[in-house]
């Protein structure tokens, strides 16, 4: 039929590689800001980037996938009408929302700023998140609408614009914004205000790009009005229900995706809490950049890339276990473990060997601190990607409440590790970053548990893990040694 022809060109699969490419956008600007602003403009931009990724979760996702959801629940029983407005009321709850939220932060931001980021001149950026979330409030709603009723390309689409556009805007904007607050340094005599406005800059370039990409899905919304109005027509009169369908599906994936931007919100505050009570601290901004942008750029970048490869594999797992296949589902399983653990055990040996040179090839002048951030927490390359493959797979088979647990309970973790870690060893960063292993690592631990009751699957440790730590280790040495012989000849060649 011609309302589903789009329908047949996009693998559902590509809308979580779409979406984990985004992710991927988030990490790349916050790289190309540590060239651009500099490791304290990262730490200002810190803050809002996390309100803006809180937004993104809530109301670009969570919607999406909520509305969408819904749709395809009510398509089924040729229910059009009472899809029509679920996503209707959906726009209706996600603007009311949307605007309340910004303009709260519009109002806060500057106490916010001041009192509980500790960042007095971040509430520039932090009052531009709140114009974002007004901006974003009603898309993931429009996108889910457009999604479910047969146009997955031009969902995709959307992606694509809204990432090209957020590289290419924050980089203008925050350069430009930059150089303006130097001339400010330069009459106020003060050092902090250019990396402010850069971080200005970003969060206005991301503002920007939000705004083009409601434009492109208010004309694709418009165009597409028109078959979705007759496929609509054609289907059964509305069943009188007052249920809207997306509630608690829309609650669970709130938490789902927005739970480790306020734990990074928290570790932020924490960690401003406790190291500005140690003498020697140094600048808490400007440490808090270097975690932010040098190693958590550079680390989830790195795994959220290697978990794209992996994605297809959820969804066949998911189709064999939805089809009671519980044979080829077990082998399916393990066959996925087993590659990814192939993959992903060389690679987070390697960015731990190799730490200094990879950040000189993404930064050019490597930070000492940096480097070592990203050896002691390479890790964390292993359990973010093997936590996002447990979570697809969870979600495609419907176990939306199960994560959301687990989530929680992971979340729980997470903050007694960062308070004992802190307060007791007297860490710092470190401890943040301990704080995040041993959250993920939890989380990995329970879902596998979990997914193994489900199918009385037992993983052959020998062969997955065993083997390829050897290998990986005797490779790593290996590269170890070599990194030490030609270290000057490979930063030389990488800078």
């Amino acid at each position: 039929m011609k309302h589903r022809t789009d329908l047949h060109k996009v693998r559902p699969d590509m809308i979580s590689r779409a979406v984990l490419l985004s992710m991927s956008v988030f990490m790349i600007i916050r790289i190309i800001m540590v060239y651009m602003i500099g490791e304290s403009g990262v730490g200002m931009l810190g803050a809002p980037f996390e309100v803006y990724a809180i937004g993104c979760g809530v109301f670009l996702y969570s919607y999406e996938r909520a509305v969408d959801s819904m749709i395809r629940l009510r398509s089924r029983r040729e229910q059009y009408l009472n899809a029509e407005y679920g996503m209707k009321i959906a726009m209706k709850w996600a603007f009311c929302s949307g605007m309340i939220t910004g303009i709260l932060i519009l109002c806060l931001s500057i106490p916010l700023a001041r009192i509980f980021f500790e960042m007095p001149k971040g509430y520039l950026a932090l009052a531009v998140s709140g114009i974002c979330i007004i901006l974003m409030s009603v898309q993931g709603a429009m996108r889910g609408y457009l999604l479910g009723f047969g146009a997955p390309n031009s969902v995709l689409h959307s992606m694509m614009l809204q990432s090209v556009s957020s590289i290419i805007l924050s980089a203008v904007l925050a350069q430009l914004f930059y150089r303006y607050g130097l001339r400010v340094n330069a009459i106020l005599r003060q050092e902090d205000c250019a990396p402010a406005y850069g971080a200005l800059g970003v969060m206005c370039g991301m503002a920007l790009s939000l705004l083009l990409n409601f434009l492109y899905c208010l004309v694709i919304y418009k165009i597409r009005k028109g078959q979705i109005r007759d496929r609509i027509n054609n289907g059964a009169p509305r069943y009188l229900d007052s249920h809207v369908g997306i509630g608690s599906n829309l609650k669970a994936l709130i938490t789902i995706t927005t739970v480790f931007s306020f734990l990074t919100l928290v570790d932020q505050k924490i960690y401003f809490v406790f190291a500005g009570m140690r003498k020697n601290a140094g600048d808490l901004v400007a440490n808090w950049g270097i975690y932010y942008g040098s190693y958590m750029g550079v680390v989830f970048l790195i795994a959220f890339i290697c978990t794209i490869f992996f994605v297809k594999g959820c969804y066949q797992f998911s189709a064999q276990m939805t089809h009671s296949d519980i044979t080829m589902a077990n082998e399916q399983l393990g066959a996925m473990i087993h590659y990814q653990t192939l993959l992903l055990i060389p690679v987070t040996a390697f960015t731990a060997i190799m730490a200094e040179p990879i950040q000189t090839a993404f930064f050019g002048i490597p930070n000492d601190s940096a480097v070592g951030m990203t050896s002691f927490g390479s890790m964390a390359i292993f359990f973010v990607s093997f936590a996002l493959t447990a979570s697809c797979v969870m979600l495609r088979l419907r176990k939306t409440v199960i994560v959301v647990v687990n989530v929680l309970l992971s979340a729980v973790v997470h903050v007694a590790v960062l308070l004992c870690m802190t307060i007791m060893a007297g860490l710092g960063l470190h401890a943040v970053i301990l704080a995040v292993m041993a959250m993920l690592a939890f989380y990995d631990l329970i879902s596998l548990m979990e997914l193994s009751k489900m199918i009385h699957y037992r993983q052959e440790l020998l062969r997955t893990f065993a083997v390829t730590l050897i290998s990986a280790g005797a490779g790593a040495l290996v590269i170890y040694f070599l990194n030490g012989v030609l270290i000057d000849l490979i930063g030389e060649i990488l800078s």
